[in-house]
């Protein structure tokens, strides 16, 4: 039979008979007759799918010719031959990591009177493979099994079509491979404000894992594209991020991937974390550059949310800091400094609602003190006593206390103090009518 009568099972004439108390079937219907060549009619072929109750069970097939009013046909079918049904094995596919607790396995080919597809698994593509369950429809939608999986497993799957009557197709000539992925890492912390650089996240390792993605949104919703993840990945179990804003909340959550960047964990749970401002940096403090007052000065990162800078102040370098007051800009003038005092300065960085950073430094200054008589004002008596030199200068402002030297000649330097004894500014001396020096810290004067 040729290929003309394909059409013959779209039609709405077939009927199936069966014999009395056998089990094989008779079908009959009409098929066109398109004409004869030489008297011979064409060979046709009658392609019987979608319409067999019974697959594997034997169908009897005789034709009739007739005219095209059916009336007069004629007596006798041709010989009977004897056919049978099969059903194609399904095709199917598996989730690949999409639940991290099980695998759906889809049947997307079906046979009109399927009424079950059954599944098999195995750990091998090579098998063996073992039935596992059944899910059941009927011959109109595809079918889904859902396999409930611990995570992080790969099975292959494979699949048969079953008939209402419990005729089934052979296993599926390929498999699915399907897989749960596995779950994300666990114990994700973020830092909350301890660090100022960065917000510091780590979380526990997976010993499997060749390496991890961290991602990070200002909402509660992660990001969907497994790419959206900040640069670099990482190996360890810890990242930096650098490249947060200061007082932005963020949340945080980690993936981790193997050699091939094919299997990759669910994402894990989120942590929020933030950072506080970057302290200022290179504070630096005058030394002895003025006898009034110290210049203190520093730098800031953080320079588009900053707009004011406190200074403090302390006499030791772990005693009580005083705050000196408020900078608009990156250097402050301490005219509070006294003359020979040396002070630990630190600098707080804060914006307009007055978050700050944490103290940046600390670094020492000092204004350094006059020298006795800089200003003409020391004089010694010129044999005006028998028994003393009288020395008197003007009170050199911050001075605790003065020591006096003296020198055979003039503009002489000497190695030691003339007297261990401290000295008010007025002082007494018996001996020789000698040119007295008074020498205040470092400073030598004539």
């Amino acid at each position: 039979m040729g290929s003309r009568l394909r059409e013959w099972f779209s039609r709405p004439f077939q009927h199936i008979h069966k014999k009395e108390g056998s089990s094989i079937y008779t079908i009959t219907g009409k098929v066109p007759y398109d004409g004869c060549v030489s008297g011979v009619p064409f060979e046709y072929d009658i392609v019987m799918d979608g319409i067999v109750d019974f697959a594997y069970r034997d169908y009897e097939i005789k034709v009739k010719t007739c005219p095209e009013d059916s009336y007069y046909c004629a007596n006798d079918f041709s010989p009977v031959a004897t056919g049978s049904a099969v059903i194609d094995p399904p095709y199917i596919s598996a989730t690949d990591g999409t639940f991290d607790n099980k695998i759906e396995i889809s049947f997307f080919e079906y046979s009109f009177n399927s009424q079950a597809y059954r599944v098999y698994r195995s750990a091998n593509p090579t098998g063996p493979y073992g039935y596992i369950g059944s899910t059941y429809g009927d011959g109109t939608v595809d079918g889904t099994y859902v396999d409930y999986v611990s995570p992080g497993t790969t099975y292959y799957y494979k699949g048969e079509i079953c008939t209402i009557h419990g005729d089934c197709s052979p296993l599926s000539n390929n498999y699915a491979i399907g897989y749960s992925s596995p779950v994300g890492p666990s114990g994700i912390s973020a830092t909350d404000g301890t660090v100022a650089q960065s917000i510091n996240i780590t979380w526990n390792e997976i010993p499997s894992a060749w390496g991890y993605r961290v991602y990070r949104s200002e909402t509660s919703t992660p990001p969907a594209d497994v790419n959206a993840y900040l640069p670099p990945e990482v190996y360890t179990n810890s990242f930096q991020d650098s490249g947060a804003d200061p007082y932005t909340t963020y949340y945080y959550w980690i993936r981790a991937y193997d050699t091939n960047l094919s299997d990759w964990t669910d994402l894990s749970a989120s942590d929020t974390g933030w950072r506080t401002y970057k302290a200022a940096y290179n504070v630096s403090a005058s030394d002895g550059t003025s006898t009034d007052h110290v210049d203190v000065t520093w730098g800031n990162y953080d320079d588009a949310y900053i707009n004011q800078y406190i200074v403090y102040r302390s006499i030791t370098s772990d005693g009580e800091k005083v705050n000196l007051g408020h900078s608009s800009t990156t250097s402050l003038t301490d005219n509070l400094a006294l003359p020979g005092h040396t002070y630990y300065y630190w600098i707080k960085s804060c914006d307009e609602l007055n978050r700050c950073s944490s103290l940046a430094g600390p670094d020492t200054g000092y204004a350094t003190l006059a020298s006795v008589g800089s200003n003409g004002a020391l004089t010694a008596s010129d044999g005006t006593s028998t028994d003393h030199v009288l020395l008197e200068w003007d009170p050199v402002y911050g001075t605790d206390y003065y020591k006096l030297y003296r020198g055979l000649t003039a503009g002489s330097r000497p190695a030691n103090n003339f007297t261990t004894s401290t000295f008010t500014n007025l002082y007494r001396h018996r001996g020789n009518p000698w040119r007295s020096i008074l020498l205040l810290g470092s400073s030598l004067h004539d």
